[in-house]
């Protein structure tokens, strides 16, 4: 044996199946060389698991949880093991709320707990001329968000965080176009790919967005508070005010969806899959108005 094949023999780890198959271990290895943990010193004892203590020559997936992983900023990004966005399936739905201080009193019997203080966000949709994304059912998003208390008391920052979102087709109704057959009870919802990131300078990512061709096409604000139920597991209970009227988003598990739907005194037959985009439109039409940016009036964002 070389001493090459030796030190490979030395440095490794043993890896059981199932703890391959383990998110963490899956993260680990993405970042490997990239990362050391917050709770022990880089280990020593396997090159590519920077992030990872190694328990005896097995990797425990525990001690390997990304979040006791912070940047070895010694060793810079490749196309390997750069983060990847968060991506997940939305599934969601809109009902629309004709009475708030009765919704927000029966929120309150059900006892629902506010996650997210009441937030003024203003998104920022981009796409090409052409509007090839609009046409394939996709969207690329800029949203700022900014405290409602904090709103018009200090002059915002140069530059801020976002969040940058995109989001794909319908999947229901591709597939049945596809298939040719009628969407199942499932098309009562909203089901999307989406892919999130966080950025630190939403001025320089507009730039970028710019750069690749993608300009903004469309403006819409909302105040948003966030809720959870304390028997509806995984939910987002979100209530929007918006230029257009007030709205509940349910979003989570479909099961979860019809459940708080159903404590909050709505049925299926009121689950609405428009975007905030299209009711604008409709709202429009029906006040006989040229479409613009979904905007509050300056004083709405004062109260």
């Amino acid at each position: 044996m070389t001493d090459s094949e030796s030190d490979k023999e030395r440095h490794s780890v043993a890896i059981a199946p199932w703890e391959r198959q383990s998110p963490d271990w899956r993260f680990a290895r993405r970042h490997s060389g990239e990362w050391r943990s917050r709770e022990t010193s880089p280990v020593d004892s396997s090159p590519n698991l920077t992030g990872c203590p190694n328990n005896g020559g097995v990797l425990s997936p525990a001690s390997c949880n990304s979040s006791n992983l912070v940047r070895n900023v010694g060793k810079p990004y490749t196309a390997y093991n750069m983060p990847r966005p968060k991506h997940r399936q939305e599934i969601e739905i809109k009902l629309r709320v004709q009475d708030v201080d009765a919704l927000r009193s029966r929120l309150k019997r059900l006892r629902a707990r506010e996650t997210t203080p009441r937030t003024h966000e203003s998104n920022t949709l981009y796409d090409t001329p052409r509007h090839d994304l609009s046409r394939r059912g996709q969207l690329i998003r800029l949203r700022i968000e900014q405290p409602a208390s904090t709103l018009g008391k200090r002059r915002p920052k140069q530059d801020t965080a976002a969040v940058l979102t995109y989001k794909g087709p319908p999947l229901l109704s591709r597939k049945a176009r596809k298939a040719g057959r009628k969407p199942n009870l499932r098309s009562h919802f909203k089901i999307r790919d989406e892919a999130e990131v966080s950025v630190a300078q939403a001025n320089e990512l507009a730039r970028i967005l710019r750069a690749l061709g993608l300009h903004p096409v469309f403006r819409y604000e909302k105040f948003r508070t966030t809720y959870a139920l304390p028997d509806v597991r995984g939910l987002n209970v979100e209530l929007d005010e918006t230029p257009v009227g007030i709205y509940l988003e349910l979003e989570g598990p479909v099961a979860g969806i019809d459940r708080a739907a159903h404590l909050l005194g709505y049925a299926r037959k009121d689950y609405m899959t428009d975007t905030y985009g299209s009711l604008y439109l409709a709202a429009c039409r029906r006040r006989g108005r040229k479409p613009g940016d979904m905007l509050f009036p300056p004083t709405k964002k004062l109260r």
